[in-house]
């Protein structure tokens, strides 16, 4: 391998760990590395540098090489007996790093669908409106059995969601082949890939109320949310419910400029980051000039919807970057509804590694708002609760079915209803 120096690219990130994503960039250097260990001398070094926990280096080595065994693999299932990283820490593959960057800026070369696991097979779960799936004749429901882009002679029968995103996205203006499964037929469809711009925040309507459901922190999404709170306020309406539930976090910086819509004061603490060795205290004083309107450049002011009447609906999935957004709003004066949220209040950085790979790693551990509350193992605490769970006796699999069907509608969903009911006294 030649020698090299690596410009590192290291963005924080907050959000679940079942949901990789990424975060703003900061360029660090390193000295020049070779030979075959240079990945596992940078992993190392960034653990030794960053990591927020007591970590001791040797056993590490010692168990990464007794993992070399499937054997020792198997055996060591107990989190707690391990030596080496957290739960949320993970080291990520090109592609899984490339995934990580287009979720991060919203917009990628795909065909405009969104796609679950249902029965073991991979499924349609809703194509874009007017994007390329639709226009193609895609269905919700429609199961995926295989794929096969436009260079490729073979066929690739995607066995999860992740095999399938990776053969479906790539450049702008190629094919992907796509055969669906019917009951009594097999349907083969080429549809050509279109830039893809993801919507993270969906607003509706429910009599003079508003109502904004909030996916996913992005490099984007505040911005989406702004368009949607003004909108809302050009149709004459000053009440908002704020969706986080099932939001499993996202960037840092997204959760930040999300929470400078809502205050004014300069002395207002946004959230307190506390690094290894120093520590970032984020107020709405300190942040402006900050963000910018992506269609002017013009520096954003703070509190633009200070003056609306807001509630947050949380539950146990609102993690990391929901969790900031809703505990610093809560600890301004908002209205918390609905469940205990995910408990994660570490960050995580993603160091780029010399092959296209990356280190997830625990860097940082965050507080909400003036009280600088922890969040970790904790997380917030809704002033009205109201739960959302199985009747007795229900399957597990009706339940989904049941909470799905019923996720944001005013008439089925219990959490909804009070929020409803809440802001509508105010």
């Amino acid at each position: 391998m030649k020698r090299l120096a690596l410009a590192l690219c290291v963005f924080a990130l907050i959000l679940a760990s079942s949901v990789p994503s990424s975060a703003q960039f900061q360029m660090n250097f390193v000295l020049p590395l070779q030979g075959d260990s240079i990945i596992f001398d940078q992993v190392f070094r960034y653990i030794k540098d960053n990591y927020i926990y007591n970590f001791d280096l040797k056993k590490c080595r010692y168990e990464l090489l007794k993992n070399l065994s499937p054997l020792a693999a198997a055996a060591a299932k107990d989190e707690k007996k391990t030596p080496c990283l957290d739960r949320h820490s993970a080291f990520h593959t090109p592609d899984e790093v490339k995934a990580m960057k287009e979720e991060q800026t919203g917009h990628f070369g795909g065909i405009g669908a969104e796609i679950e696991m249902k029965d073991k097979e991979v499924a349609v779960r809703r194509p874009m409106e007017g994007g390329p799936a639709e226009r193609a004749g895609l269905k919700a429901g429609d199961v995926i059995i295989k794929v096969r882009d436009e260079k490729d002679a073979e066929w690739t029968w995607p066995k999860d969601t992740t095999e399938a995103v990776k053969k479906i996205r790539g450049p702008v203006g190629t094919a992907v082949f796509i055969v669906i499964k019917l009951p009594s037929a097999e349907i083969e469809f080429r549809i050509f890939r279109e830039d893809i711009k993801m919507k993270f925040v969906e607003s509706k309507v429910f009599g003079d109320i508003g109502y904004a459901h909030y996916k996913s922190f992005t490099e984007t999404s505040a911005d989406q949310l702004e368009d949607n709170f003004r909108a809302l306020r050009q149709r004459g309406i000053n009440k908002v419910i704020l969706d986080l539930r099932n939001d499993p976090g996202g960037l840092l910086p997204g959760a930040l400029e999300t929470l400078f819509y809502f205050s004014k004061k300069d002395g207002d603490i946004m959230l307190t980051t506390r690094y290894k060795k120093h520590e970032i205290v984020d107020t709405i004083g300190n942040s402006k000039g900050k963000y910018v309107d992506p269609k002017t450049n013009a520096p954003k002011n703070p509190g633009e919807f200070a003056d609306m009447k807001v509630v947050v609906l949380v539950n146990g999935r609102s993690a990391s970057a929901s969790e900031i957004t809703s505990g610093t709003l809560q600890d301004w004066g908002y209205t918390i509804i609905g469940e205990n949220t995910y408990k994660k209040g570490v960050g995580q950085t993603v160091f780029p590694l010399a092959d296209g790979s990356g280190l997830r790693l625990t860097t940082f551990e965050f507080l909400t708002g003036n009280g600088k509350r922890k969040v970790n193992d904790v997380g917030i605490k809704p002033d009205i609760e109201v739960k959302w769970e199985k009747r007795p006796g229900q399957k597990d699999e009706e339940f989904m079915k049941e909470y799905a069907d019923s996720f944001g509608d005013p008439a089925k969903d219990p959490q909804l209803q009070k929020a409803l009911e809440v802001i509508g006294k105010m």
